[in-house]
């Protein structure tokens, strides 16, 4: 007994369609678009996998949004980068959901209303600086982002500053042997 996928089906029509496609489409003045399309320029305008934290203008952000003809294209922009970095610090530090929280307050402000699009994109600003000082954080504490996590998740529970305090050093004793 034999079977038959709809996949299977699906694929060589999907074949004849595009060859169908390739036998009709004339390009009228073959030629000047051959010589229009060479004549591209191409620019980078952003290399790797996103803007660089520590090498942000907040003045500058401020100003070109003041300039801008399509705030509402200029937040997206802004908040798709937020929404890019915070997933990687959450990948990085499972403990920083206090701040995929504070930023959903921000839109749910904007989103009632009570929030203008100018309010809205500074206070995108100020917390793309949050994110800032969070994603350096372990540089300041002098452990890797690892030894971060764990010491975030052992003062979780709100210690005391000597309980901290004694949690930290555990965590870079921890490190230190761990290096070994």
């Amino acid at each position: 007994m034999y079977t038959v996928s709809m996949c299977w089906i699906a694929i060589p029509q999907s074949q004849k369609i595009s060859e169908l496609l390739d036998e009709s489409v004339v390009v009228d003045n073959a030629e000047a678009f051959n010589i229009k399309e060479n004549r591209a320029e191409y620019e980078i305008v952003q290399k790797g996998q996103g803007w660089d934290l520590s090498k942000i203008n907040y003045d500058k952000l401020r100003e070109d949004f003041k300039k801008a003809e399509y705030k509402h294209i200029e937040i997206a922009e802004l908040r798709a980068f937020i929404e890019n970095k915070l997933q990687q610090l959450l990948e990085q530090n499972h403990t920083r959901t206090d701040f995929a929280q504070r930023l959903q307050e921000i839109i749910d402000k904007y989103n009632s209303g009570s929030s203008s699009a100018d309010a809205f994109y500074e206070d995108l600003v100020k917390y793309v600086g949050n994110l800032k000082e969070e994603s350096e954080r372990h540089i300041r504490e002098g452990l890797s982002e690892n030894e971060l996590e764990i010491y975030d998740l052992l003062k979780k529970d709100r210690l005391t500053k000597e309980k901290c305090d004694n949690v930290f050093e555990l965590v870079v004793e921890f490190a230190a042997n761990g290096r070994k």
